[in-house]
């Protein structure tokens, strides 16, 4: 699917062609704070002939959708992952805490709780798997709304997480989620990745983060001499970075289901 971003919404299409009338199909999903929808339309040389509103759902009608643990299951196989129960349980609390707080502030611009297992959760474990994280210190930063630092940890229990998030009311959601969860070994930092003292983590990870530069020096210092670096990035910017020296980088592991996102791993040298 293409992302595009307009006033705070997320807009996420693809085109097929109709094998019975032969029309070009664009589906679209919509998503904001509010609400999340979805259409088809159907196009002609370019033009919409017709719209058809597949579902509409205000947030607070998301939030209310559970997901039975035979679909979460199915949801995320694809990524290499079987929840238990406890673990199945753990998500549905997490993904109900997002679309509440949501209603307020801006966490996701993914409102459908099944996209968010899939974009949130399947991810976060999928990159949990590609780079071996068991046990150990794990830095997540940037962390946003937990992702993936949250998901790894509910998965490993032997895995100590710091997650830093500057931004005060996404800190205040974080705090909720831990304590709601009851996850051990999670601290949560409102610094500034600069400001952070703490070093020899095993594992930093971080997702969609921007200014990577500062992010690759920051940690080749804070990182123990065999920890390792993990990223979710596209396309784009995996090829960019590969292009670092300073790093010794593992070759980039596709994420499943997505377009064009990979997990990449990087050494200090």
């Amino acid at each position: 699917m293409n992302e595009e971003r307009y006033g705070g919404r997320s807009v996420l299409s693809t085109t097929s062609r109709c094998a019975s009338c032969g029309y070009a199909c664009l589906l679209v999903q919509m998503c904001s704070p509010q609400f999340c929808a979805t259409y088809i339309v159907l196009l002609a040389q370019g033009d919409a002939l017709a719209v058809f509103e597949l579902h509409f759902r205000t947030s607070k009608e998301c939030s209310r959708m559970s997901i039975d643990n035979t679909r979460l299951t199915q949801l995320l196989k694809p990524y290499g992952i079987e929840p238990s129960v406890e673990l199945a349980e753990m998500i549905r609390c997490y993904i109900s805490l997002l679309l509440s707080w949501n209603t307020k502030m801006a966490l996701t611009t993914v409102c459908d709780p099944e996209e968010i297992v899939r974009v949130h959760f399947g991810e976060s474990f999928f990159a949990k798997t590609a780079l071996g994280i068991e046990r150990g210190r794990l830095a997540d930063i940037g962390t946003g709304a937990g992702f993936p630092g949250i998901p790894i940890r509910m998965a490993s229990p032997n895995v100590s997480v710091l997650l830093v998030e500057i931004n005060a009311k996404k800190s205040a959601f974080l705090h909720e989620v831990v304590r709601k969860l009851g996850l051990k070994s999670v601290e949560i930092m409102r610094f500034r990745m600069e400001e952070i003292k703490l070093s020899d983590f095993d594992f930093i990870t971080a997702r969609a983060l921007g200014n990577y530069e500062k992010l690759l020096s920051w940690s080749h210092e804070k990182l123990k001499s065999s920890g390792k670096l993990g990223l979710l990035l596209g396309e784009e910017e995996t090829r960019r970075l590969m292009g670092n020296t300073s790093w010794n980088w593992d070759a980039p592991i596709r994420i499943p289901s997505s377009k064009g996102k990979f997990v990449l791993a990087g050494h200090p040298k």
